[in-house]
């Protein structure tokens, strides 16, 4: 770099004070020079004073920093005017069809609230009616809710259609009845997709003349059939 001597940064500073003046302090003391007469006092500024300005003297350099300043003004407040309009801000209340689109937006939770409530209602009725089917001694029936690759958890593993099916004949029903009536209560069902749902609730087997009433809990994993919802998993104890 090279360094400045005395001089130039003398100068530097002239030209510099220069600029502030002709930008700042010029157009303010044109002014003010506009308001004072031929003898350099100020004009008496009131309802009853005159306001004569024809003898007014300026500097031609401060009317012309004057009028340029007073155009810079008008063009500022100009763009500043401009600038005010609405700018558009894409958003919702901004687009023609925002209505639509918030009616949209409040419409799929309620459709997925009405596709619940009927997926609901199918499992639960038909849980509802296989627990009407045992409870008449038909265990066919009942068996139907089954999917034909379903599994039940046991002590020693899972078991397939099979065994859930003899498991039933020897410990709850006796001469094609059962030894207890059975319903279900407390369901609370999860959408696992499309076509699989986990279903939690009690069972309840009713006390009969030689059997305490008993209870507990269970867990399906259901699977959609075309014939409609089948027991995929049963874990119940």
């Amino acid at each position: 770099m090279f360094r400045r001597g005395p001089s130039e940064i003398r100068r530097d500073y002239n030209v510099g004070s220069e600029l502030i003046f002709r930008a700042c302090i010029a157009p303010a003391q044109a002014l003010r020079l506009g308001k004072e007469g031929k003898n350099g006092h100020r004009e008496a500024v009131g309802e009853g004073a005159p306001r004569d300005r024809s003898n007014t003297r300026l500097p031609k350099n401060h009317v012309a920093t004057a009028n340029l300043s007073t155009n810079f003004t008008r063009k500022t407040v100009n763009m500043m005017a401009i600038d005010r309009k609405p700018l558009y801000r894409p958003g919702l209340k901004n687009s023609p069809y925002w209505a639509l689109r918030l009616l949209f937006f409040l419409f799929i939770p309620a459709v997925a609230v009405a596709q619940n409530s009927a997926l609901e209602k199918k499992i639960f009725s038909s849980m509802d009616a296989a627990a009407k089917k045992w409870n008449a001694g038909d265990l066919d029936g009942y068996m139907a809710l089954y999917d034909r690759s379903a599994t039940m958890m046991m002590p020693t593993g899972r078991v397939g259609l099979d065994s859930i099916r003899g498991l039933y004949v020897k410990y709850y029903f006796e001469n094609g009845k059962p030894r207890q009536q059975l319903s279900y209560d407390s369901y609370e069902l999860t959408s696992l997709g499309k076509d699989f749902a986990l279903l939690t609730g009690r069972f309840i087997l009713k006390a009969s003349e030689h059997l305490k009433q008993r209870s507990g809990t269970f867990s399906l994993v259901l699977v959609r059939r075309k014939e409609g919802w089948k027991i995929l998993h049963d874990h119940s104890g």
